[in-house]
């Protein structure tokens, strides 16, 4: 916050106030348009009345630029020297424009870089390596020993391609978009899983936009101390199992709502269309059997998305899951073409998603020491840290 020279005399220590002010806006997410509110003025004004809140102009320009200086400043200087991963994640952001994020990970700690804005540009592997290496380039103040990117045929050329300039770097996907990828496909090729995760993304949807509906609903999973239905989002990982979990639990809340006299009655034909498949939904005789089924298959992966999230593990355990998964699908009672496409499922995204850091480390890793490793594998990983 600013202070005027009579009260401060010190610019500099007005600066530093202004810089923390604003930094508790930037860490706590806060809109920059609260700082005009007169009750946070008032406030303020009690403890020194002489001050001056910074305009959400500043915040977002001035004050903005200043403190990012000031971090970049302080990181470079804690991370010189060290050995760092980068990570690249694709998004598209509220203006619908598409954005890159470059971040840093170094000794558990996680630095962001900086953000591009592609606009209309498209994402394709000469526009990705260029992009990366612009990066790897503008970072020479530390090693940068591995690249994780998004699981694109885009991104897949890229790495080969940036292999080849920086021989000594892994470039992979990363492994937590993997298992989305997985639970998509899975929804994707299993007949029943889709039906069942598009019926129940129709439910919560109707139940949404009902208001009334919706906060009966609320009230009532609320005095049963059950949390809100889970609509499944394509860029929230872990939301399809959310769903089908949400919709288990509120099971006997929502049969009861359905079952009213009144649920079916509507104005048009529409309504009344909208109103008969939520019914239908949640009435069906085998939707409990079939909301427990679909769990037990989804939840084996948010477990192992769940282990990764924090990206403190080692990559060798990336290799181990790919060879656990199969197992405790083979360990479920289902019929053998399901299993068939299931294990179809994980062994392409492994293929994908695979790169000589995960075998080296699952080779050299002494809890696991190339265990289930096949041998033509064993072999190319031999003959990669021989040369």
């Amino acid at each position: 916050m600013a202070f005027n020279k009579a009260t401060h005399p010190s610019l500099l220590q007005a600066l530093a106030s202004q810089k923390q002010f604003a930094l508790w806006f930037y860490s706590t997410g806060m809109a920059f348009n609260k700082a005009t509110h007169p009750s946070l003025l008032q406030a303020l004004q009690m403890l020194h009345p002489g001050v001056v809140i910074p305009s959400a102009h500043q915040l977002s320009t001035t004050l903005l630029n200043m403190c990012n200086r000031d971090f970049k400043v302080k990181m470079v200087h804690k991370i010189t020297g060290t050995k760092c991963t980068l990570y690249t994640d694709g998004w598209t952001g509220v203006n619908g424009k598409s954005v890159i994020n470059y971040v840093l990970e170094c000794e558990g700690e996680t630095y962001f870089l900086e953000s591009v804005y592609t606009g209309s540009t498209s994402h394709d592997a000469l526009f990705l390596a260029a992009d990366v290496k612009r990066v790897i380039e503008s970072a020479k103040f530390t090693t940068i020993v591995a690249v994780v990117t998004d699981n694109t045929a885009a991104n897949q050329l890229m790495w080969s391609t940036l292999q080849r300039e920086y021989p000594e770097m892994f470039f992979h996907g990363c492994i937590v978009h993997v298992i989305h990828l997985i639970v998509k496909d899975m929804v994707s090729k299993l007949k029943w899983l889709k039906d069942l995760e598009g019926d129940c993304r129709k439910m919560v949807k109707f139940f949404k936009k009902h208001h009334l509906l919706w906060a009966e609903l609320r009230r009532l999973q609320r005095l049963e101390e059950k949390n809100a239905l889970v609509l499944p989002a394509d860029t929230r990982w872990g939301t399809i199992e959310q769903c089908v979990a949400s919709v288990l639990q509120s099971e006997s809340i929502l049969l009861s709502l359905v079952s009213q006299r009144e649920f079916l009655k509507a104005k048009s034909k529409e309504q009344k269309a909208n109103r008969r498949m939520a019914h239908d939904v949640i009435t069906a005789p085998d939707v409990v059997p079939r909301l427990k089924r679909a769990i037990a298959l989804l939840s084996v992966l948010s477990a192992a998305q769940k282990v990764f999230e924090r990206s403190s593990r080692p990559i060798s355990d990336v290799y181990r899951m790919f060879i656990e998964l199969p197992q405790k699908y083979r360990e479920m009672r289902m019929p053998i073409g399901e299993l068939g496409i299931i294990s179809g499922i994980l062994n392409e995204r492994f293929d994908f998603v695979y790169g000589d850091a995960h075998g080296v480390s699952y080779l050299l890793d002494p809890r696991y020491g190339g265990e289930g490793m096949d041998g033509d594998t064993r072999e190319k990983v031999v003959e990669f840290t021989a040369n």
